[in-house]
């Protein structure tokens, strides 16, 4: 039996409790009322809720992507943002970062929390793009509906 102070592991689930005393106190976000974890994907996804909005906290993978490759997206996105373009972008930190390291057991794990868009905002951007591939495909002129 291999013996060691701490056991290596490949994945683990943040405390939402701990995520709320230690990550996101570095964002200004409010007082956060509730933080859950919603979803383990590429990403994990944690559902943050403040007195003022709800925001979605994505956490990078140890083993998925490098510093540098989250840095380029969350970058990219902030660009698009600053542009008025929509798009689901990242809340920047009291001290103007675009994430926080988080040093998890099996590695370095960064975060990011980023506003939830609006229902009627996604009711939006799908009549527009279902109005732009009717006109692609239909080759004619859309008609408003």
């Amino acid at each position: 039996m291999l013996m060691m102070d701490v056991f290596p592991a490949v994945y683990s689930t943040l405390s939402p409790q701990a995520l709320i005393d230690g990550v996101i106190t570095q964002y200004q976000l409010g007082v956060v009322h509730q933080c859950v974890f919603w979803n383990r994907g590429l990403s994990d996804i944690y559902l943050v809720e403040t007195q003022k909005q709800s925001y979605i906290l994505k956490i990078s993978h140890h083993h998925w992507r490098s510093q540098a490759e989250i840095q380029f997206e969350l970058e990219f996105l902030d660009f698009l943002h600053a542009r008025q373009i929509p798009v689901a972008y990242p809340i920047k930190t009291k001290d103007d970062r675009l994430f926080v390291t988080i040093h998890a057991v099996e590695g370095d794990r960064y975060d990011s929390p980023f506003a939830q868009i609006s229902e009627s905002f996604i009711i939006i951007m799908a009549k527009t793009l279902q109005h732009k591939v009717f006109r692609r495909c239909s080759g004619g002129e859309a008609r408003e509906d």
